[in-house]
This record gives structure tokens, sequence and C-alpha cells, in this order.
């Protein structure tokens, strides 16, 4: 069993992981966009920064699954 002050820290944590999967999916769109237009490969970089933040909101979850489950 956690100790208290590390069982709130993983709330916390925890609490986090909605806002990560909103805004990493966010952020990667539009830097995506940004870059898309840049380099004038058009929506197809907006796409792909928007599913590379997904990806790394998932990995962030399964991150604190992992902490938590020790």
């Amino acid at each position: 069993m956690p100790e208290p002050s590390s069982r709130y820290r993983l709330i916390a944590e925890a609490s986090t992981a909605g806002l990560l999967f909103v805004l990493s999916p966010l952020a990667g769109y539009f830097l995506g966009k940004w870059l898309g237009e840049a380099v004038g490969l058009g929506r197809i970089a907006a796409y792909a920064g928007a599913l590379l933040g997904l990806v790394s909101a998932f990995v962030n979850l399964l991150r604190l699954v992992g902490r938590a489950t020790r």
C-alpha cells in the first residue's frame, strides 16, 4: 500500500490524464498544420500531428497505470 503522500501524487497525476487526451492531439494538430503550411504538405501533416498527439497521450496513460500498479 502506497504512502499517503505518494497516493495524493498519484491522484494528481491521474487527474491530468483527461487533459492529456484533449491537449496532446490539439497541440499536435496545430503544430502539424503550421508545419504543413510551411513545408507545403497540406492537411496531412495536421492529421499526422493529431495522431502523434493521441499516441503520446496513450503512452503517458500506460506509464501512469504502470506507476499505479507498483
